[in-house]
């Protein structure tokens, strides 16, 4: 074999085997946008509407990325009219579109419905219960799509939920503990996450669905909104976002995964490129992050990167478990008793006190690396033995809490 040809044939063996162990660089946008709206069907993304770049802003162009080929699809049927900021979910191979914002910067009630291979997009009678821009939507697998919180007409976040039933209408749903706008929404295995987003600022709490009632899920590592979310194979994972820095320094490049049944979330590969209020979604066998807008400037990104699911992983083992220290004082106590909680690194926690028998009786939760709180226990609470736990990041502590009136 020539040295050359040999050469050649070490290079591309190389390069072929580092593939798509780091985010890399696909075929960019044809539109650069945010605040779009993105969907996937099968092994195609389908992006929507968005803020695009000069006078026009608003648009309603829609492409497709097929990833099997690394090339997007142009001159897909068009929006009805502009829109920004709608909630997306798909329901069978049908997209449905909810709200947003309109060219003229008004709230929108419209829903806009379309499936791969019509003519064009259809609109329906129905109009959602509120105008609303930047709410989630999602298709839990009931035959329905739950649309979740948003901005509202009257310049306030949403905690509503209601569930949209193609050709009936709307029920009012379980609401959010938290009222929120711009956060990201996942359905995997038949549980529904909804994760960060705004509310007069961001936001690092989760809340879970669960019997018909949305409980509080593990923190994310720092407050953060205008993110996607994505769930594989039980997995859930955030991309981008806007953190809590000021101006365009909060905008992130960080990608979290929730592993399924676990407590905390674990930091994965870096993007190339810092982005919030972008599109995409896992995309067969790969995670997908589409235009937004960057740190550089407020200008919509037409750039797009993928990683494999297989090789997003920076961490071979989950983090270490913090060690919890608890401090009380006094104890046995009167009238208050002083709380100190050490967990030995930043985690989301959970302190409550238990009766004998495992009745809760006082709770709250947090993210920090120490709490420092004083319990007073209520008028009904008689003397006697109590427990104290602790939980964080995956591990607990407790210690007896003694009451004496």
């Amino acid at each position: 074999m020539k040295p050359l040809i040999r050469i050649l044939l070490l290079l591309l063996v190389s390069s072929s085997a580092q593939s798509h162990t780091d985010w890399e660089f696909c075929a960019p946008m044809p539109t650069a946008r945010m605040d779009a709206a993105s969907a996937v069907i099968g092994d195609t993304l389908y992006v929507m509407g968005g803020r695009g770049r000069g006078v026009g802003g608003v648009i309603d162009v829609v492409e497709a990325y097929v990833i099997v080929h690394d090339v997007w699809i142009r001159g897909l049927p068009a929006l009805p009219d502009s829109a920004a900021a709608q909630a997306c979910a798909v329901l069978g191979r049908r997209i449905y579109l909810f709200g947003g914002v309109g060219a003229a910067g008004e709230l929108l009630d419209d829903i806009w419905h379309w499936s791969p291979g019509e003519p064009q997009w259809s609109g329906t009678s129905i109009h959602t219960p509120m105008p609303v821009q930047g709410a989630c939507a999602v298709a839990p697998g009931d035959g329905g799509i739950l649309l979740l919180g948003g901005l509202l007409e009257s310049d306030h976040y949403g905690s509503d939920v209601f569930q949209f039933s193609p050709g009936v209408g709307f029920q009012t749903g379980p609401s959010l503990q938290q009222a929120r706008g711009g956060a990201g929404v996942a359905v995997d295995e038949g549980e529904v996450f909804i994760v960060g987003g705004f509310f007069h600022g961001p936001l690092a709490s989760t809340e879970i669905l669960e019997h018909n009632h949305w409980r509080y899920g593990p923190e994310l590592p720092g407050a953060q909104g205008g993110h996607l979310v994505s769930a594989c194979g039980g997995d859930i994972f955030v991309v981008g976002g806007q953190g809590t820095g000021q101006d365009n320094s909060g905008i992130l490049d960080d990608v979290l995964m929730l592993k399924k049944g676990a407590s905390v979330w674990i930091p994965l590969r870096e993007m190339n490129t810092p982005r919030m209020r972008l599109a995409g979604g896992v995309v067969g066998e790969f995670l997908v992050a589409a235009g937004g807008m960057s740190a550089a400037d407020a200008d919509p990104l037409e750039s797009a990167e993928r990683i494999r699911i297989d090789a997003v992983s920076l961490t071979e083992h989950p983090p270490p478990l913090p060690q919890i220290s608890i401090r009380l004082s006094p104890n046995p106590f009167s009238q208050r008793c002083a709380i100190h909680v050490e967990f030995g690194q930043r985690s989301s926690w959970e302190l409550s006190v238990h009766s004998i028998s495992g009745q809760e009786i006082w709770g709250c939760r947090g993210f920090d690396q120490q709490l420092l709180t004083e319990f007073a226990p209520p008028e009904s609470m008689p003397s006697g033995l109590y427990v104290l736990r602790v939980k964080a990041a995956g591990t607990r502590n407790a210690v007896p809490l003694i009451l004496i009136k």
